[in-house]
């Protein structure tokens, strides 16, 4: 019987790696957003009584946002292999054909 907390498993890293990825991209971005104060949205959240909750909502909601877009994108970009069915959903290639084998 396989383990589930197998550390070498490739999906899993993956998997964590795009989601470390895209929540430091995320928290990257809300920060930019409020050091530059776009839109005024620092003016804004600093503002009210809970500046805190919309600082911590604006970092969770960013970083979370971009961690699932980037385990989505490494998800849909990983290859078909030949062994594997081509199925409707299978990516298309796109190109002249000249980097196959």
């Amino acid at each position: 019987m396989k383990r589930l907390n197998n550390r070498s498993d490739p999906l899993l890293k993956l998997i964590a790696v795009n989601l470390f990825g895209g929540a430091v991209l995320g928290a990257i971005l809300a920060t930019v957003l409020l050091v530059f104060d776009m839109a005024d949205l620092r003016t804004l959240a600093l503002s009210g009584d809970t500046a805190l909750t919309a600082i911590v909502m604006l970092f969770v909601c960013s970083a979370s946002t971009f961690a699932t877009a980037a385990i989505a994108g490494a998800i849909m970009m990983l290859a078909v292999s030949d062994n594997d069915e081509i199925s409707g959903n299978a990516p298309m290639e796109l190109g002249c054909g000249a980097d196959r084998h």
